[in-house]
């Protein structure tokens, strides 16, 4: 759970807590054994926002880099 809110917060900012999702779905993913329902779910949504959220850094970096020239 704590990799999704990460992520949402970090699609919100662009740029540090996608990171941390990223940490914090892998390390769910390691402990999925314990209640591997609820955690595959959040895992893959924590993975779904990191996507979003690198795609939209991605394409704020290309927007300066091209409105600066």
């Amino acid at each position: 759970m704590a990799a999704l809110i990460a992520n949402v917060v970090g699609i919100l900012l662009c740029w540090p807590l996608g990171i941390v999702g990223v940490v914090l779905a892998i390390i769910g993913l390691a402990t999925a054994s314990s209640s591997p329902g609820s955690a595959r779910k959040c895992t893959l949504a924590a993975w779904i926002a990191f996507g979003v959220g690198l795609l939209i850094s991605f394409a704020m970096i290309l927007y300066w880099v091209l409105a600066a020239s």
